[in-house]
């Protein structure tokens, strides 16, 4: 079982049908949660079943956590957990995270602070530094006409300074 986290709008739903080959997920055009099947988006993980090569993989849509500090932010980590403890039960273990952050543009902050990011995979995961290697930040939108070569490479190394707290987890 694999998480696919990030933010409202990031592209969580796109990156899973990409990945399986099909329309699995609802896209959204906006920033507003809409995967199918959820009566309500902001509290509900969508399941996936597929195959990555000959390994049956679980994967699960999660809503958008973008300040994990925010009050409604608990409610979205504690629906992770019982998708987590329900899919545990049935004998299926968290092997995974996928977290896709986007590249932030010309004077836009991130969405969601290293710190609240990290305290989000411990309550998740617990604090095994043997897990965290199991982790996998990834950024998305290097394809923005605004991004030259240069300012990428600014932009990539400030996300990674963001995120060395993180890195040295696992």
């Amino acid at each position: 079982m694999i998480l696919v986290m990030g933010s409202r709008g990031v592209g969580k739903s796109l990156f899973i049908n990409t990945l399986v080959g099909g329309y699995v997920a609802q896209v959204g055009d906006g920033i507003t949660p809409c995967m199918y099947l959820i009566h309500d988006c902001t509290t509900t993980c969508l399941l996936v079943p597929t195959r990555i090569s000959r390994s049956k993989v679980l994967l699960i849509d999660t809503p958008g956590c973008e300040d994990y500090n925010h009050p409604e932010k608990s409610v979205v980590c504690a629906q992770i957990c019982r998708t987590l403890a329900h899919q545990y039960q049935r004998g299926i273990s968290l092997r995974g995270i996928i977290y896709l952050q986007r590249m932030p543009q010309a004077q836009e902050p991130e969405i969601t602070s290293p710190e609240s990011l990290l305290t989000m995979f411990q309550d998740i995961c617990g604090n095994s530094r043997a897990f965290f290697s199991n982790i996998i930040l990834t950024t998305i939108g290097w394809q923005l006409p605004e991004f030259e070569e240069s300012i990428a490479a600014v932009r990539e190394g400030e996300i990674c300074k963001s995120w060395t707290q993180i890195l040295t987890h696992g």
